[in-house]
């Protein structure tokens, strides 16, 4: 139980967290390489090769799932910070928008839970305590977007 709120913790994390300065890899480049990391543990791990397969097509949605994000909430600041620029923004286009986004944010964090559990159901007990820091990273390294994805250097 408290693996699966620490889980829990991380999601809210990753889809909550705002942009910031950071690591010298751009946030893409170190979800690509925490995703490579996660599929290479398993490969290692995971013995029986029609569950690995499994989760193989598993770790992928779950890097479909988390680029598209991504690509969302680039998408989404760009266009707060133009509602943002015009002084006579109506309240409701900022607002439709902000529901436009939570709706977005909400389908993915299901999607994240749906695929983690598709991987742990995959693995063994022991297959997992040695996986799941690599789900972790993938996860923590959705924290910031670049900063020429937000227009925040135009």
């Amino acid at each position: 139980m408290k693996l699966r709120n620490s889980f829990f913790a991380i999601i809210i994390l990753f889809l909550t967290s705002a942009c910031s300065s950071g690591p010298e890899l751009t946030p893409q480049q170190a979800l690509s390489e925490n995703l490579k990391a996660l599929r290479d543990a398993a490969t290692q791990t995971i013995t029986d090769e029609a569950r690995r397969l499994q989760f193989m097509q598993s770790s992928r949605r779950l890097e479909r799932v988390l680029f598209d994000y991504n690509s969302e909430y680039a998408r989404f600041a760009q266009q707060m910070r133009s509602l943002n620029q015009v002084y006579t923004t109506p309240r409701s286009e900022q607002e439709a928008l902000l529901a436009a986004f939570t709706e977005t944010r909400q389908s993915a964090m299901q999607a994240v839970v749906d695929i983690h559990f598709d991987m742990v159901e995959v693995t063994t007990a022991d297959e997992w305590q040695e996986i799941v820091e690599y789900e972790s990273e993938a996860l923590k390294s959705m924290r910031q977007l670049p900063a020429e994805l937000l227009g925040a250097d135009s």
